[in-house]
């Protein structure tokens, strides 16, 4: 082969095989999180991020996660490393994860920046709103290459959240107070989803 047309041929494969752009996702902390490629080996810290990881048509990716992640139902087969406010850090380790799903409020945030500084890479979620559930499941979608189900799942979730406002609007305000805790006596605060969802449905906190 001539050195022109070598030369031709080299030039026209680079130009076709652009390189592969990491991903880039910023998390509810406002942390840039970035990957090579789409997570496959994935651990979460909450019950709720365990579900929003199957919605987003990633569940296969789970190996690992904490007590009470038991939906959906496939989810009770998942190796645990603890409980959201007590997590086995070195069993964590152990199973190698490209991606760690944190909870802000829930988890031991101290442990998750252990995990941190072994080199994990971390997304922290702090879902405060209804609204957030589905960018979440965008974000999710982003970070394990699942795009397609999980932003499907965003926008069947905003319609259902469309329609509960539109039959709840104009209805008399119903008071709620929401018990979480007897002794002491405990209840949640206004920018918390629990609050939103009981605006959702007619409720006032």
């Amino acid at each position: 082969m001539k050195i022109a047309s070598f030369l031709a041929l080299t030039v026209a494969f680079a130009i076709g095989t652009p390189a592969r752009a990491d991903l880039v996702v910023k998390d509810d902390t406002g942390q840039e999180i970035r990957l090579k490629a789409p997570a496959r080996r994935i651990v979460t810290l909450a019950p709720h991020a365990t579900e929003n990881l199957y919605a987003a048509g990633a569940g296969d990716r789970l190996v690992g996660t904490v007590d009470y992640s038991d939906y959906p139902p496939e989810a009770k087969k998942i190796p645990r490393i603890g409980s959201y406010d007590r997590i086995d850090l070195e069993a964590v380790a152990a199973l190698k994860p490209d991606l760690v799903l944190a909870w802000e409020s829930g988890n031991n945030m101290a442990q998750v920046n252990k995990l941190k500084a072994l080199g994990l890479t971390v997304h922290v979620s702090q879902p405060n709103t209804m609204d957030n559930v589905a960018d979440q499941l965008e974000r999710l979608g982003q970070l394990a290459g699942t795009g397609g189900v999980a932003n499907t799942a965003a926008t069947r979730f905003r319609q259902r959240l469309a329609e509960l406002r539109a039959a709840n609007a104009g209805k008399p305000k119903v008071r709620v107070f929401y018990q979480i805790w007897k002794s002491p006596l405990m209840t949640i605060g206004g920018p918390q989803i629990i609050s939103d969802a009981i605006k959702l449905c007619g409720g006032e906190n």
